[in-house]
């Protein structure tokens, strides 16, 4: 799709997707924290998980805490 300023120019620019890339320092997140940094709903991820796309590590109460690989893969 070409935006009318590239229409007037006769170019074409491909669609973009702003994201929040801003991580806690310790590179380690949640699910709603992962979740709202690229603007999905929590069970996008919980499904993804399930589909063995993600696999987040388990805290000692068995939540998941999403790293550095995680939030590259999604």
């Amino acid at each position: 799709m070409a935006t009318r300023v590239s229409e007037k120019l006769g170019l074409l620019m491909a669609p973009t997707v702003q994201l929040n890339v801003h991580m806690k320092s310790t590179g380690v997140s949640t699910i709603g924290e992962l979740a709202q940094q690229f603007g999905l709903p929590t069970h996008v991820l919980r499904h993804w998980e399930s589909m063995g796309l993600l696999e987040p590590s388990r805290d000692g109460i068995g939540q998941r805490r999403y790293g550095e690989a995680d939030v590259t893969r999604v």
